[in-house]
């Protein structure tokens, strides 16, 4: 017979697991969609391609189009700094800029602040 409380247990694992499953579908859902359409490229990407956009860690982008079908893997999307457009590969997107660049900013800005 099992024990109540593996049971429990399970079942409590099982709703985080859901909970889990479904904060990730609601973040993929929301990227390039939120915010505008803004992303951040999560790490660098060097084209291939003349149609791709190469793109520096933390730079930022506009989402202009999820992809020509879906579930496209290709998204077309705008540097924010440059205004070149281009694709990139959506697994390199990231809805908020990689913490290494946060902390490359705030100690520039800690530095500027200083001189």
């Amino acid at each position: 017979m099992p024990s109540p409380l593996l049971s429990a247990s399970s079942s409590s694992s099982q709703h985080d697991f859901e909970s889990c499953r479904a904060y990730l579908r609601c973040m993929e859902e929301c990227l390039g969609v939120a915010e505008g359409g803004a992303a951040f490229a999560a790490r660098p990407f060097h084209t291939c391609r003349q149609d791709e956009l190469e793109l520096d860690e933390g730079e930022a982008v506009a989402v202009l189009r999820r992809g020509d079908y879906p579930g496209s893997a290709w998204w077309w999307c705008r540097d924010a700094a440059t205004g070149q457009e281009g694709y990139v590969l959506r697994d390199l997107l990231a809805s908020n800029r990689p913490t290494s660049c946060q902390v490359q900013e705030e100690e520039n800005a800690a530095i500027s602040a200083r001189t």
